[in-house]
């Protein structure tokens, strides 16, 4: 005969309860494991509020970043600017000009009345 039909009943009860017994410990140790693993639905329900939280502040601060025609306006502008204050500069070169002009025409007449004063 076969080994499985030289068993008696209180052997398949002990074979039976001892893989039950192995089963639960199996399961234990699996669910010990793997709980460390995942996380909860608290943790991750808390995890995605923080998620959307933070995509709303990065969405926040992307409406205030400027766009392509935000740029090519101020780089217009920062043009226009470069050429109105090498305009005011020539202006101011030749405001100098003029001021050497007047000096020297201010320092003759200060000399021409100092020396009609000296006579």
């Amino acid at each position: 005969m076969s080994m499985l039909t030289d068993l008696k009943w209180n052997d398949l009860v002990a074979i039976s309860t001892l893989a039950t017994i192995l089963s639960g410990l199996l399961y234990l140790i699996l669910k010990s494991r793997l709980s460390n693993d995942f996380v909860t639905q608290a943790e991750y329900t808390g995890a995605q509020d923080e998620l959307r939280k933070r995509l709303g502040e990065i969405e926040t601060r992307l409406d205030r970043v400027p766009t392509h025609s935000d740029i090519q306006a101020l780089a217009r502008q920062i043009g226009e600017v470069g050429t109105q204050v090498a305009v005011v500069g020539e202006q101011a070169r030749g405001l100098k000009d003029s001021v050497a002009r007047i000096e020297h025409q201010l320092n003759m007449f200060l000399q021409a009345t100092l020396e009609r004063e000296s006579h």
